[in-house]
């Protein structure tokens, strides 16, 4: 599925990551295609707000964009205060100990994880979660085998193009 709602590109080159569902934009690779019907294989915990798109090269490989509605405003003053919880709740899905690395996004505050997981066989995911307040995004990139380096290229692309708006 190419040029779903939110999306748009010329043909040769970037789109743009545009969904009205969502408070923030990026840019990708046309080689990548928008997804209406993705479902995280890895969640960091909480309950989307039935806001869940994507972009893939194929089912197994690409980015799931997550948005989770919080009850208490985080930003750059008290962000230090939830990183626990987040090395918890992704240590666990990692069957591991982790700790986030501090990132900023966007001018959005937050943490990137790192990590393999289950499913499917031989994934590993690069994990940004961040924050726009009352407001949390999830960025999971998840590749496999020779497909991991075109992920990991519109991985850092997303999230060094990534705006609120």
């Amino acid at each position: 599925m190419t040029g779903g709602v939110g999306c748009g590109g010329d043909g040769g080159g970037d789109k743009t990551f545009d969904d009205p569902a969502f408070a923030i934009t990026f840019k990708y690779s046309d080689e990548f295609e928008f997804a209406d019907d993705v479902s995280a294989r890895f969640k960091v915990g909480g309950t989307a707000d039935g806001k869940s798109k994507g972009i893939r090269l194929d089912d197994k490989n690409g980015i799931v964009l997550q948005q989770f509605a919080l009850t208490t405003e985080v930003t750059e003053a008290n962000l230090e205060r939830v990183k626990p919880e987040l090395d918890g709740v992704v240590g666990e899905a990692a069957g591991r100990m982790i700790s986030g690395e501090r990132i900023t996004a966007g001018g959005l505050p937050g943490y990137e994880y790192r990590l393999d997981v289950p499913r499917p066989v031989g994934a590993r995911s690069r994990l940004a979660i961040l924050f726009d307040g009352r407001t949390e995004y999830t960025v999971n990139c998840q590749s496999t085998g020779s497909k991991r380096g075109k992920v990991e290229d519109a991985c850092q692309k997303a999230l060094d193009t990534l705006e609120a708006k």
